[in-house]
Formats: C-alpha cells, sequence, structure tokens
C-alpha cells in the first residue's frame, strides 16, 4: 500500500459513508473509520506501508491530533480510528450542508452507448454537438440538449421570461 493509498483508502470509506453505502450514524462512522485503521495497521505489519509514511500522511491531514495516533509500541489502532471517524463525520456534515459534491458513480460511462443513444434520439448533428471526436463529452451541450427536448416535449404554461 503505498502512501497515495491512504488516500484513497480514506476517501473510499468517507464516501462510502457519505453516500449512504455506509451506515450514517455515529456508530456507522466508527466501524468504517475502525475497518480502515486496522487495513493500515495490517499494510504496516505486511511491510506495505511505513509507519514513517502512515505518520508524514496523518500529520499532513490532521496536523497535531495525529500525534495521539502513535504509541511506543507503534500505531493505536483505537485512537486512530477515532480520529478518521472524527473526519469522517466533519466530511459527512459538509456533503449535507451541500459544501462537497457527491462521489462520482461506480460505474463507468460508455461514450459509444451514449452517442448511439443521442443519435437514434436526436439525430448525429445533435450527437457530435455532445461528444467530440476524441470522445470527450461536452456536459454543458448535453444539458442544454436534454433541456430542449424536456421543454418541447412539456411545452411552456407560462412564460416568466417577458
Amino acid at each position: 500500500m503505498a502512501i497515495n493509498s491512504l488516500g484513497s483508502s480514506a476517501y473510499l470509506y468517507g464516501t462510502q459513508t457519505l453516500a449512504g453505502v455506509g451506515q450514517n450514524t455515529p456508530a456507522g462512522l466508527l466501524e468504517n473509520a475502525s475497518a480502515l485503521a486496522g487495513q493500515l495497521v495490517s499494510a504496516i505489519e505486511s511491510g506495505d506501508l511505513s509507519l514513517d509514511d502512515l505518520a508524514t500522511a496523518l500529520s499532513e491531514r490532521f496536523g497535531d491530533a495525529a500525534d495521539s495516533v502513535f504509541t511506543e509500541e507503534g500505531v493505536d489502532t483505537d485512537a486512530l480510528a477515532a480520529l478518521l471517524a472524527d473526519a469522517m463525520e466533519v466530511a459527512q456534515g459538509l456533503f449535507e450542508e451541500g459544501q462537497i459534491p457527491p462521489p462520482p458513480p461506480k460505474e463507468t460511462l460508455d461514450v459509444a452507448s451514449l452517442a448511439e443513444q443521442l443519435t437514434a434520439k436526436f439525430g448525429e448533428e445533435a450527437a457530435s454537438s455532445v461528444i467530440s471526436e476524441d470522445n470527450q463529452i461536452n456536459f454543458e451541450a448535453l444539458a442544454a440538449l436534454l433541456e430542449s427536448e424536456y421543454e418541447s416535449t412539456s411545452g411552456t404554461i407560462i412564460n416568466t421570461s417577458a
């Protein structure tokens, strides 16, 4: 486990909780944090992660609060879990307040399939305005296309633009 995995693992566990996959209760946060802490300690024990790398990463992210995680024997798993749970709780609060976006979806978007669907529904010109030759999606154009379709199928009851 490289040190970058620390951030990825923490993000993974945090977003599972934030996305509703984990439990959004303090007990659920602690459960996710305990699992992550256990993985980090296991990585140290197996030699995949050095204690120094973990100490550096935690200090960079949590400042002096990271000091409570380390003992003369190594890592206090309960203290690490508590530190991570606190961070997850803060992240959950920011998410609920709309200050951070939800995590990206786990499934990937098949651009070819999207192109086929857009071509079938809106025509080749509309599809090419959304998907570039190098398979990049222009999300603004996609939103505009879908919005125009919605307006044409639902109609305008009251025009408030005047």
